[in-house]
């Protein structure tokens, strides 16, 4: 029994430690502890882990690590009681928006100010940083307020990820839980992420957005409406074309390394690129016509002949 609890703890403290150093690879971790625990245990570990960050002033970390309690925990508890995946996700995004925005609410109560002012009080800073990194010129473009106009569309994206990422790596860390949670990856096939595919409506979604934000109608509400559409369905294309390149990667048994290689030049220089055949996707069904291409033939049949 010690041993089970020790490794519990030493997951939360690997969940505590990337929720601080890189947020989202926080999630792997989580969803383990959730599937190989009850739900009291989970969140109230989570409030624990949350509440100390928060008791050493690590607010930071401690929004970080609730964040992806919160999207990771919620998700995996809907699937656990039977709701689809793509629902799932949908509602544990939902609740991201509504706690950050009730949070925010109540912040703004606190110090007398609109929430459009304390939104810019904090980017402001970061983004003031990142132009004194950034070569000359490259940031002239953006302001503070379209970043701000755009930061619900950012959180969504920020949960996608996070969920992403636990779904992603869910199996090596049930596995670190324990003999006891192996079952939990054993027995029956677990559903592979490069056989995502996003629903056909959804890409009226798209051409909705890409009217709002592009055509000059002069209704600058709309446009931001529109912005925040595309960043969250690019998201959502990026998997997509993602799980089309890894399918292909499958079938023509790359090696790991070059897979990890090619996957990181993707998604730091050619995110847009892949979206795009995210897209591409919806109309061409690209796996499909990979997996039914013509086998080369073989030396044996080619000497028979």
């Amino acid at each position: 029994m010690f041993g089970v609890n020790l490794r519990r703890v030493t997951l939360w403290l690997a969940a505590s430690f990337f929720a601080w150093a890189t947020l989202i690879f926080a999630a792997g971790p989580i969803r383990a502890l959730r599937r190989t625990g009850t739900a009291l245990s989970f969140w109230t570990g989570g409030l624990v882990a949350v509440g100390a960050f928060a008791a050493f002033g690590l607010w930071e970390a401690a929004i970080a690590l609730g964040i992806v309690v919160l999207v990771a925990g919620s998700f995996t508890e809907l699937e656990e009681s039977g709701v689809a995946r793509g629902t799932a996700a949908v509602i544990s995004l939902v609740g991201l928006l509504a706690t950050a925005g009730l949070g925010l609410a109540l912040w703004c109560r606190v110090v007398q100010q609109r929430p459009l002012q304390v939104v810019s009080s904090w980017i402001s800073p970061l983004f003031e940083q990142a132009k004194a990194m950034a070569p000359a010129g490259a940031l002239d473009e953006i302001t503070v307020k379209s970043i701000v106009y755009q930061t619900p569309s950012a959180l969504l994206a920020l949960g996608l990820l996070t969920i992403a990422v636990a779904v992603m790596s869910e199996r090596s860390w049930i596995r670190i839980a324990g003999s006891r949670a192996r079952r939990l990856t054993e027995g029956s096939e677990p559903r592979r992420w490069t056989d995502l595919r996003i629903d056909d409506w959804v890409i009226w979604m798209l051409n909705v957005g890409l009217v709002a934000a592009f055509i000059q109608h002069g209704i600058e509400p709309l446009r931001w409406v529109g912005l925040n559409m595309l960043n969250v369905l690019g998201v959502l294309y990026f998997f997509q074309g993602m799980a089309v390149i890894f399918k292909i990667f499958e079938l023509f048994r790359i090696g790991m390394f070059w897979q990890m290689l090619f996957g990181l030049l993707l998604v730091l220089q050619l995110a847009l690129i892949v979206a795009i055949l995210g897209v591409a996707d919806v109309w061409l069904d690209l796996r499909t016509r990979f997996t039914r291409r013509p086998m080369a033939p073989t030396s044996e049949s080619s000497s028979g002949e």
